[in-house]
């Protein structure tokens, strides 16, 4: 398999993708538009600007891709949904403008918002939410470019919950294992029922990698679409409990608060299958929320 371009290559699932490809040294080029300092060594970093189409010109050389780019914060879409927009669907539609390989897409099940239970990809829905609106409409475009000749393959994710080294502390379940070191109090919305299902970064990274493996073998014209969360149903109030034996916090529940409830979850059985053609089996997620805070307590967050 020739060179891989992973868009997004220093962002939180980049990083990611970063360590899985240390066994494998030079065929990954990391794109972003912000070089990283320092870079680890056995990391190829492109410099480039996706929303500028001199920088995305020197894309067209290759033939494989694996993106993971665009804004991961639901919330930008209700704020800013043109700057939503921007990194979403103008970045890429102009990279699909120079781009003609195989690209593996990491999408989010934010389309299924408006749903309830458990959501099979073929479903035919539109999102009720702006973040929702931006990540099908990517999903579109990149339909639109195989079914036009502008890719050669196309293997859709879509991602629930993932978490691990690197992401923004922000986010809830690194919240709750720094407040079982400084006292603080997390506050769960809605009274913790959406759905959470998570996997941890690094199982993903491996998803898309082998996926990205598997896409090259497959015929002109071949997609896929793929959920990508753990089959059991976790929701938040039951993932902070958890935690919660692991180190002890204070939390809150409280009725209101949740803008959009996640009263939905991803079907598995397509992505259970691949899995089980590539010898990989879903993550213990205790064990794996257990390894997580010793990683977060041991960066001194």
């Amino acid at each position: 398999m020739k060179r891989v371009l992973v868009l997004g290559g220093s962002g939180f699932v980049g990083k990611a993708l970063q360590s899985v490809s240390a066994g494998d040294p030079g065929r990954f080029l990391f794109v972003d538009r912000v070089l990283p300092h320092p870079a680890p060594e056995h990391v190829d970093i492109l410099q480039v600007d996706l929303l500028s189409e001199r920088d995305v010109e020197q894309l067209a050389q290759f033939d494989h891709a694996i993106w993971v780019a665009g804004n991961a914060d639901h919330g930008i879409g209700w704020i800013d949904p043109i700057g939503d927009l921007e990194s979403q669907v103008t970045a890429f539609l102009r990279f699909l403008s120079r781009f003609r390989g195989s690209l593996t897409m990491l999408s989010s099940q934010a389309v299924y918002f408006g749903l309830h239970g458990g959501v099979p990809e073929e479903v035919d829905h539109v999102p009720n939410m702006p973040y929702g609106f931006s990540k099908l409409a990517a999903e579109k475009y990149a339909q639109w470019a195989l079914e036009s000749g502008r890719l050669e393959r196309l293997w859709i994710h879509r991602l629930m919950y993932t978490f691990g080294p690197d992401e923004k502390p922000r986010r809830l379940l690194a919240r709750c294992i720094r407040a079982s070191q400084d006292g603080s109090m997390v506050t769960i919305a809605g009274n913790g029922r959406s759905f959470l299902n998570p996997i941890p970064v690094t199982f993903l990274a491996l998803v898309l990698e082998r996926s990205s493996m598997q896409l090259a073998q497959q015929p002109p014209g071949y997609m896929e679409v793929t959920n990508i969360n753990h089959p059991e149903p976790w929701t938040v109030l039951e993932v902070a409990e958890h935690l919660c034996t692991i180190g002890s916090f204070d939390y809150k529940v409280v009725a209101g608060g949740e803008r959009w409830p996640v009263t939905f979850h991803g079907r598995v059985d397509k992505l259970s299958a691949w899995l089980d053609r590539w010898g990989i089996g879903f993550p213990d997620v205790r064990r794996s929320l257990a390894k997580y805070r010793e990683e977060v307590l041991g960066r001194g967050e």
